[in-house]
């Protein structure tokens, strides 16, 4: 919403059908910002409703300029169409949320001794004229308001940019800026990868397989687990080594419960290259790729899903029923549970579905 205040004028009428543009006002959701004789102020509400924002702000400029009168250039239809007719009306209904600020501006308009004109503005426009170049001095003073307060809040909570962005109505560059502004923030961001990690078009296209290593369980440390690319579906199994005979061990546990996919991938790890693990991979007729030498970001999903897996592990050892009460091989069965079933994504589905 923009609002003007012009110069005074003589009219016996409180409501205007012409205007005379001179100041302007820019109102957008629960903020307001005001530009006047070329300063601005920046306002706040307590409403969440661009609707009701936009009524309070002109309110505010009603009541501010009792013996002058005033231009109200809004970008708001609901503004532009109600407050004209407010000066002849004489009951709200109290089920409406804006009723108050309708009997508030009711008030301040018979108390004016000047008229004043609402008028409507495309917001965004960039047509020229006086008003176009008042709605983004206007803009402008809001989202510096906006970054300021993202700014601060960055600096006591430490948010994430993506958090920043949605909560503040920033854009994503200026969120990512405020978190690399931070001294705290900065050495502890992931390092951007803009490669590309393909995934299956359906369930058991595409599996990435990899080894990580769990020490807190001992002689059986090592968990091999693959990963389906399409659906997310995570499946591991505990072993004494990483040698071809577990993983070969471990892809037939898999299979029985997944089903044979149509192609692995994997690092270039020795028994993964080896001719025995090759020709296993061909007694069932599933082809198999090797990613980069020394560059794990080619299993990226599976490295992903191995951070996810250890999470939960140290989640369920820490649970109700404390550290004595389960086996490796149970915590590592709750943990799939959870992954595999309970954990939903966007479209609220789980990997199983």
């Amino acid at each position: 919403m923009t609002t003007s205040l012009c110069i005074p004028m003589k009219y016996k009428l409180s409501t205007l059908r012409e205007c005379c543009p001179d100041i302007y006002r820019r109102f957008q959701h629960c903020q307001a910002s005001v530009i006047r004789d070329g300063h601005h102020t920046v306002i706040n509400t307590l409403f969440s409703s661009p609707q009701l924002v936009g009524l309070a702000a002109v309110a505010l400029a009603l009541q501010s300029t009792l013996d002058l009168a005033v231009n109200i250039h809004t970008d708001s239809k609901y503004v532009f169409l109600s407050v004209p007719q407010l000066e002849t009306c004489s009951f709200f209904p109290e089920s409406s949320a804006a009723s108050p600020l309708f009997s508030r501006i009711c008030v301040i308009i018979r108390q004016r001794t000047c008229p004043f004109f609402i008028g409507h503005t495309r917001a965004h426009s960039n047509l020229p004229g006086p008003l176009v170049e008042g709605n983004c001095l206007a803009d402008s003073a809001l989202r510096i308001y906006s970054i300021e307060t993202a700014t601060k809040d960055h600096a006591l909570h430490h948010l994430n940019a993506h958090t920043l962005r949605l909560k503040h109505k920033i854009t994503r560059e200026q969120a990512r800026q405020i978190v690399k502004s931070c001294s705290i923030c900065s050495i502890l961001l992931p390092v951007p990868y803009y490669g590309i990690n393909p995934r299956g078009l359906f369930p058991n296209q595409l599996w990435q397989l990899d080894i990580t290593h769990f020490m807190e369980f001992g002689k059986q440390k090592y968990i091999h687990v693959p990963i389906d690319t399409c659906s997310g579906f995570i499946f591991a199994s505990l072993h004494t080594g990483e040698a071809t005979k577990h993983v070969i061990a471990h892809c037939l546990q898999a299979f029985a419960s997944l089903g044979t996919p149509k192609q692995i991938k994997m690092d270039n790890g020795p028994a993964y290259t080896s001719t025995s693990f090759k020709t296993f991979c061909s007694a069932f007729f599933i082809s198999y790729v090797t990613g980069i030498p020394y560059n794990p970001q080619g299993q990226g999903i599976v490295e992903r899903a191995h951070n996810t897996l250890k999470q939960y592990l140290n989640k369920i050892k820490k649970g109700e029923f404390g550290i004595s009460a389960h086996s490796p091989n149970k915590w590592l069965s709750h943990s799939l549970f959870i992954l595999n079933f309970l954990t939903l994504d966007k479209d609220g589905r789980s990997a199983a579905d």
